[in-house]
């Protein structure tokens, strides 16, 4: 029995372009350049059961970058694994940061539901959003250093500056947290109270 079985899967992004400056930030609100980029293109597989699933996207990964033309070296995989674990802890500083609001706040349900969905648009690549939520996606709920910058690292087109910015920003996000956390609990008067 098949559970998963695609045929000629291929997918297409337009993305915005802009140059440099201030001048063209506001010129690209009024006409903004674009330009395709094929993401995957042909892929056919079949899954079973029975086999291991999680090698599949290991597997889709490869063949992405293959078709592309890229290279992965020893520094881009480290890099990928480095950002790849930066991005988890950045995702996992704002999940708790939101869960402790729950010390002073009944109902967060529709908080979460707004950074799942955030979550969400964040699986795609940045580039594809228009400039307000680009911003909020990578300085207000910062999805994209957890999601794009992995694919950058992976790619070789991930900068010393964003590296550094991501690992900075993961260290600092984690160690936010755990204060914001801290002080939950010390304010926390009890389910009782």
């Amino acid at each position: 029995m098949v559970s998963i079985s695609v045929n000629n899967l291929a997918k297409t992004y337009t993305v915005s372009e802009r140059d440099a400056g201030l001048g063209a930030a506001i010129k690209s609100l009024v006409h903004r350049k674009t330009r395709d980029v094929k993401a995957v293109d042909g892929i056919s597989f079949n899954d079973k059961r029975d086999e291991i699933v999680g090698f599949l996207g290991i597997l889709v990964l490869a063949v992405a970058l293959t078709r592309r033309g890229v290279s992965v070296g020893l520094e881009e995989t480290v890099a990928f694994a480095l950002v790849l674990i930066c991005g988890g802890s950045i995702i996992y500083s704002f999940w708790l940061m939101l869960a402790t609001l729950s010390f002073w706040f009944i109902r967060i349900e529709n908080i979460l539901v707004i950074f799942q969905t955030m979550y969400e648009a964040g699986r795609w690549p940045i580039g594809i959003y228009p400039y307000w939520l680009n911003f909020i996606l990578t300085f207000i709920v910062p999805i994209a250093f957890a999601i794009t910058v992995p694919a950058q690292a992976l790619t070789g087109r991930l900068t010393n500056e964003e590296l550094t910015l991501d690992v900075g920003l993961a260290v600092v996000m984690l160690i936010v947290s755990r204060l914001f956390w801290r002080i939950g609990l010390r304010n926390y008067s009890g389910a009782s109270a």
